[in-house]
C-alpha cells in the first residue's frame, strides 16, 4: 500500500549510492515510508543516498552519522533543506564514566565528523526523545518521534499452557556497548538464578560472574542488524530486563525497548530512574526496580511470583507498545519535512 505520492528525484553526482539502512534509519524512517524509498536504482519519491541518508526533491535527511563525503556535500549544497536526526546525547556520552573507552571513541568520531557540522548547517532537527529536543538549538524547528518496528508484536505466548511454565526465560536485549548497565544488576541476576533453578538468563553480553550458573545462562549471537531482526521475530522470552544507570546519557534514551520487549513477548522490568519509567505502572503493565542490588532482586522475584497474572500484565504492556509503535505519527512529520502529500484514497 502506498501512502505518499511519488516525486521526481534529481540525481546526485559524485556520491556512491548505498542501499543498506542502519537501525536508526530503519526504525525512524524506512519502516514507515518504505514503499516510497527506491533502494535499487536511487530513483523514487525518496532515494537512499548512503547508509544513513536519503534525498527527496527538496530535502536531504541524515541519521546520526554519515561518511565524510556525504556530510561535506550536505553542508555545502543549497538545493535541498538539510534535516538531521539524532538519537543520543553525544556530548553527555563523551563524559560518561560508565561507557567503555572504545564506545566513547566512536562517539567522539561521530561528534566531530557528523554532529558538529550537521547541527551547524541543519534547517530542521528531528530527535527520538523530548529530552534530546530540549538540548538542541532552538534556532531551527525541532520535531520528536518514537521508533516504528515493522515486526509484529507477539501475543501472550504462554497463554495456551493453562499452568505455570516449567522453564522461565529472562533476557537482556542490550548490545555490548550497554554492558555497563547490565553490570549494574549482574549480582542481582546471580542471586535470582541461585534460588530459581528453573530460570534461564539470555544476553548478548558475556559476564564471567554468571558463568558459574551454566547452563542456566545463555549467550545470544548477533552478527548483524538483519540477523537481530530475524532473531526477535523468532525467539520468545518471558521477562526482559532494562537496567539503566542514572546518567545524563541514559536519560536521553527512547521508548524503543518497550516496543522490542513486546516483539519478543516479554514483560519488562525497568529502572525507576529511567526518564520514561512513568509509562510503566508497577505490576500492571510491567515492573519497576530501584537501582540497587536489593531493588533488582525484589523486582525480578516479584515478577516471577506473579506468573498467574502474566497474561493480564503482558496484554496491558502490549497495548502500550502498540500505542507507541505508530507509523502514522512518523509519516505526518516526514510529510511535512519532505513536502510530501498523501496518496489519493
Amino acid at each position: 500500500m502506498r501512502y505518499l505520492n511519488a516525486l521526481k528525484v534529481k540525481a546526485i553526482h559524485g556520491l556512491q549510492f548505498t542501499p543498506l539502512a542502519k537501525p536508526t534509519a530503519e526504525l525512524y524512517f524506512k519502516n514507515s515510508l518504505g514503499s516510497q524509498i527506491d533502494w535499487k536504482h536511487g530513483q523514487g519519491a525518496i532515494s537512499g543516498l548512503g547508509a544513513n541518508s536519503f534525498v527527496s526533491d527538496d530535502a536531504l535527511v541524515i541519521f546520526r552519522q554519515e561518511s565524510p563525503a556525504i556530510v561535506n556535500y550536505a553542508v555545502r549544497q543549497k538545493q535541498r533543506r538539510l534535516i538531521y536526526f539524532i538519537d543520543d546525547d553525544i556530548q553527555a556520552g563523551l563524559n560518561d564514566e560508565w561507557l567503555s573507552d572504545s564506545y566513547k571513541k566512536r562517539l567522539k568520531r561521530q561528534y566531530e565528523n557528523s554532529f558538529v557540522p550537521l547541527m551547524g548547517a541543519a534547517d530542521a532537527i528531528v530527535t527520538s526523545t523530548k529530552r534530546l529536543a530540549e538540548l538542541v538549538s532552538d534556532k531551527v524547528p525541532t520535531f520528536t518521534m518514537n521508533p516504528y518496528w515493522s515486526q509484529s508484536l507477539s501475543p501472550f505466548h504462554t497463554s495456551e499452557l493453562g499452568h505455570r511454565k516449567p522453564g522461565i526465560k529472562i533476557v537482556f536485549l542490550g548490545a555490548r556497548s550497554h554492558s555497563s548497565d547490565l553490570d549494574l544488576i549482574v549480582p542481582a541476576i546471580a542471586e535470582v538464578l541461585s534460588r530459581w533453578r528453573n530460570v534461564e538468563f539470555y544476553s548478548f553480553v558475556k559476564t564471567p560472574v554468571l558463568d558459574a550458573f551454566l547452563p542456566q545462562t545463555k549467550i545470544l549471537r548477533m552478527r548483524s542488524w538483519a540477523a537481530y531482526k530475524r532473531m526477535v521475530e523468532s525467539l520468545r522470552f518471558d521477562i526482559a530486563l532494562y537496567p539503566l544507570r542514572d546518567t545524563p546519557f541514559n536519560q536521553a534514551r527512547s521508548v524503543n525497548k518497550l516496543i522490542e520487549h513486546s516483539i519478543v513477548g516479554a514483560i519488562g522490568i525497568y529502572s525507576k530512574e529511567w526518564i520514561n519509567s512513568s509509562l510503566v505502572a508497577d505490576a500492571k503493565n510491567g515492573f519497576l526496580a530501584n537501582n540497587s542490588h536489593e531493588g533488582w532482586v525484589e523486582a525480578i522475584e516479584n515478577a516471577l511470583m506473579q506468573q498467574d497474572c502474566w497474561a493480564r500484565i503482558y496484554d496491558r504492556s502490549r497495548q502500550l507498545s502498540q500505542e507507541l509503535n505508530n507509523p502514522d505519527e512518523q509519516r505526518v512529520i516526514w510529510q511535512q519535512l519532505l513536502s510530501l502529500t498523501e496518496s489519493p484514497a
